[in-house]
């Protein structure tokens, strides 16, 4: 088996336990979660580099954006191109917006940030 080197996406300022990473853009283009020990949220959206790398694959990110949520933990994210609206219309993947979830310590589940 021939391993690949580790390549750097986010640098982050906080320890991460609990990530997930969604295509969206049909796919060109990659969206990253990271939630943190201490209620860190971190996500940015990356694209395919144009550049070469020695590991084939290379990266690098659009925008990105760190906020510190109240509570004590993040538990889980999620993120999903599925329509979360109460109509019948037919959706897209390729067309809906992300939504985004998480899960801190506190009997609740925050959604929020649809670009």
């Amino acid at each position: 088996m021939h391993s690949q080197p580790l390549q750097t996406i986010a640098d982050l300022e906080f320890t991460p336990n609990c990530h997930m990473s969604l295509p969206v853009n049909s796919g060109n283009d990659t969206l990253l979660a990271v939630g943190g020990q201490e209620a860190e949220i971190h996500l940015s959206l990356h694209t395919p580099s144009l550049a070469s790398s020695s590991s084939g694959i290379s990266t690098f990110f659009i925008w990105q954006y760190y906020h510190k949520l109240q509570g004590s933990i993040n538990n889980s994210i999620f993120l999903t191109s599925l329509s979360l609206t109460c109509t019948h219309e037919p959706t897209s993947l390729s067309t809906s917006s992300p939504s985004f979830f998480i899960s801190p310590n506190g009997s609740l589940v925050l959604a929020s940030w649809t670009p």
